[in-house]
């Protein structure tokens, strides 16, 4: 029945996307649907904890998320979502103390995607989204964000960490270096980073005072430092040249190095994202991982889904006549799928 709702919920928004922009909240089997680009914050006012807000493609106003509910946009990819168009957040994203179990998926946030700073937010999935600031967990770990799983992002910016434990952040693609993370798995990501050359280390890193954390199966494809990282263990990665970790005791095991990334990928031409690379591998069987499947994002137990197309029912193409027909019926033409994850 949900998944009907939701399939109803998603055409809903496809056939009304020129005119409006739209949130719709799904409530124990109640629909409320806002037609407004506040309609996210009026959607997330009345909802409460469980409920779920589908979001049309189009421009939204952001929200602090601070109940555990679920949030699905249209997508982030130009190429796939030509019948809904992006689901843009105009600016920051915020999650609060009381969103533990928080799902957020298939959005352009257009800032700093944030963990309120201190603040314990348990079993949250942030998942196929575009970040164009940073994701910024930020804390003295005295009350950690705990098991969170982040995959399947894009980040434009850096990855602050000081106030996660044990989470799991898995097949992104990050285009910053990452900080101060701790007992963290760090999986198939790939991570086109600029850098910060400070005194005293006037050098390029990728990962900074990132401890007692899992390192594998990822792509650096423009730096091979890491910086202050201890007691971690780095397998399996491919690094564009010869990793080395200053003034840390990372341990580095089975790694590529000194990898051309023009012969590792189908087609990077940037160390910035773009929507045009291909970030599958040229060779896939030539650099496995430490579980046997191929290193990357399309790697591992979480490969990244084609098109970062979100979980939710996914609209893909929507023929509305100019007219109506004899009868005075406007046969309006939606193709729909469902999506297996």
């Amino acid at each position: 029945m949900r998944k009907l709702i939701a399939i109803t919920s998603s055409l809903l928004l496809s056939i009304t996307i020129n005119a409006q922009v739209i949130s719709t909240l799904h409530h124990n089997g109640v629909t409320t649907v806002y037609y407004n680009q506040n309609g996210l914050v009026d959607a997330y006012n009345s909802a409460v904890a469980g409920d779920t807000i589908y979001l049309s493609g189009g421009h939204f106003n952001p929200v602090t998320i601070n109940k555990r509910i679920t949030v699905f946009g249209a997508g982030h990819y130009p190429d796939s979502t030509g019948a809904t168009n992006v689901t843009y957040i105009d600016g920051p994203f915020s999650i609060g103390e009381f969103a533990d179990s928080v799902r957020i998926e298939g959005l352009r946030i257009g800032g700093t995607l944030t963990i309120t700073s201190d603040q314990s937010v348990n079993h949250a999935l942030i998942k196929r989204n575009y970040i164009a600031g940073n994701l910024d967990v930020g804390g003295s770990r005295t009350n950690p964000t705990m098991f969170m799983v982040f995959t399947g992002n894009v980040v434009n910016g850096w990855l602050y960490g000081s106030n996660m434990l044990q989470c799991d952040i898995s097949n992104n693609i990050f285009n910053a270096p990452i900080a101060s993370l701790y007992m963290c798995s760090f999986r198939n990501n790939v991570v086109t980073s600029w850098s910060w050359a400070g005194w005293p280390y006037y050098t390029d890193y990728v990962m900074n005072d990132c401890d007692n954390c899992l390192i594998e199966n990822n792509v650096f494809t423009s730096r091979s430092v890491l910086l202050q990282c201890d007691n971690s263990i780095a397998r399996f990665n491919v690094f564009e040249g010869t990793p080395s970790n200053v003034s840390g005791t990372t341990n580095f095991v089975s790694n590529y190095p000194t990898v051309s990334m023009a012969s590792y990928f189908i087609n990077f031409t940037s160390t910035n994202f773009t929507y045009t690379d291909n970030y599958h591998l040229q060779t896939p069987s030539s650099y496995l991982g430490s579980d046997a499947t191929q290193t990357g994002i399309y790697g591992g137990a979480r490969p990244y889904k084609e098109a970062a197309v979100p979980t939710n029912p996914h609209i893909r193409a929507v023929n509305v006549p100019a007219t109506t027909d004899v009868n005075g019926n406007l046969n309006i033409n939606v193709q729909a799928g469902a999506q297996q994850q």
